[in-house]
């Protein structure tokens, strides 16, 4: 199950998080956006909508947290 954005779908509205490969294609650049990548469980077309944005949740809180650290230990040098 895959759970994301077209980056053409992006271009009227995030143009910044959309880029455009050496062929022509585009690609979104997720970190420029708020939005995680997770990966579900081989079983996932079991889970409820609910239980995806749970985990997508929980994977946007720990990015979240791991960016934080990374800023803290840049400004710490």
């Amino acid at each position: 199950m895959f759970v994301g954005t077209m980056a053409q779908d992006l271009l009227a509205i995030r143009p910044e998080a959309v880029i455009e490969t050496g062929s022509g294609y585009y690609m979104v650049d997720y970190d420029k956006l708020d939005i995680a990548m997770i990966s579900l469980p081989g079983d996932a077309s079991s889970l409820t909508a609910e239980a995806v944005v749970a985990l997508a949740g929980q994977s946007a809180r720990m990015r979240s947290s791991d960016h934080r650290r990374q800023l803290a230990s840049q400004t710490a040098r």
